[in-house]
């Protein structure tokens, strides 16, 4: 897309779930970088990912910006171009980073890694918390985990479509295994489903902000999820992660650093497939059952969580993290071992 010379302002839709939003943070730099005399709107659904970002001069969220066009489309060139549905990204396997930059038209650096700027007033929150959490746990590893991302609902009965409960099955087996090694902190919306962990599990008392959630990953021991907002908030800050595979390509949406270990499932014939993509469509069902969160083998995956976030060995009691009067800490009466977490500011 050729840009005027006399154009002041780029105006760039991003749309998608936050991850992929997070993960377009390194093709703004880009853009930033092929027009620097340029000032940058972005317009999305989460702003606030784009927060302190240099390359950024303004953002507007979908649905709230009927200024803008007032205030800038005079002297704006409009970027609508997203990476979706590139045959690059939907089969090639093209990084969603490097597919942003093609669908705008410029030149990608070769860095796939987001770019994140917290304040230090958060980092300072979320590191007091992280240092209580610490303590009261006699030092374990601290590891941030999402089981699911947006879960999608049949509409008639309210129940979650199969994808959701077999990852679901899957995180409640293995975090089972490792809980008494580690203190959990479970990235979860209030409508999710709350895993039965018996030891060391902290939930969010209110839904936590996002950017609460990257401050906290910045100050954790690790990640170990799905694909999802997690895994790109872990790539941000290059956090030791483990990242299992099932519907969606770790090559358009995973990253590689040291540190970073990604799991994928060979048994499915057709995974990775376009399920993250066809979900949303009325009818579609995955043919194979959803094989791809049903055959990960789960003494290996419980393995490498051990190995790569060397895990303590299991206590001869365990290593329960004690009830609390701190207000800003409190415990589940439903579940004397299940501890909720609340930032204050």
């Amino acid at each position: 897309m050729k840009i005027s010379k006399n154009t002041e302002y780029l105006i760039v839709d991003i749309n998608g779930g936050i991850g992929k939003v997070i993960s377009s943070t390194a093709a703004i730099r880009c853009l930033k970088k092929a027009y620097p005399d340029k000032k940058i709107i972005v317009l999305s659904g989460w702003p606030e990912v784009f927060d302190l970002n240099p390359n950024v001069f303004r953002t507007f969220r979908f649905h709230e910006y009927r200024h803008m066009y007032d205030d800038y489309a005079n002297s704006s060139s409009l970027l609508m171009d997203n990476p979706y549905h590139l045959d690059s990204y939907r089969y090639e396997g093209k990084h969603i980073a490097e597919a942003f930059c093609e669908a705008w038209g410029v030149e990608f650096d070769g860095n796939y890694y987001p770019e994140i700027y917290l304040d230090e007033e958060l980092m300072t929150i979320a590191s007091k918390k992280m240092f209580d959490i610490r303590s009261q746990s006699k030092g374990l590893p601290i590891i941030v985990t999402q089981y699911v991302g947006r879960l999608q609902k049949d509409e008639s009965s309210g129940a979650f479509l199969p994808s959701g409960r077999e990852n679901i099955l899957l995180f409640n087996e293995i975090l089972t295994r490792i809980c008494q090694r580690c203190v959990l902190l479970v990235m979860k919306d209030a409508e999710q489903p709350t895993l039965n962990i018996p030891y060391n599990t902290l939930i969010p008392k209110t839904q936590l902000h996002f950017r609460h959630w990257l401050a906290t990953i910045a100050y954790a021991d690790g990640f170990f999820g799905i694909d999802s907002c997690g895994q790109h908030m872990a790539a941000a800050f290059r956090k030791p992660s483990i990242v299992l595979w099932g519907r969606t390509n770790k090559d358009n949406l995973g990253y590689e650093y040291p540190g970073a270990i990604n799991i994928t499932d060979s048994s499915c014939p057709e995974s990775p497939c376009n399920g993250f993509i066809n979900a949303p469509i009325l009818g579609w069902k995955c043919k194979n059952n959803y094989k791809c969160m049903k055959s990960f083998d789960i003494d290996k995956v419980t393995e490498t969580i051990i190995n790569h976030f060397k895990l303590p060995e299991l206590a001869p009691q365990p290593q329960q993290i004690p009830q609390q009067q701190e207000k800003e800490m409190t415990v589940d009466s439903n579940d004397s071992s299940q501890t909720e977490i609340k930032f204050e500011e």
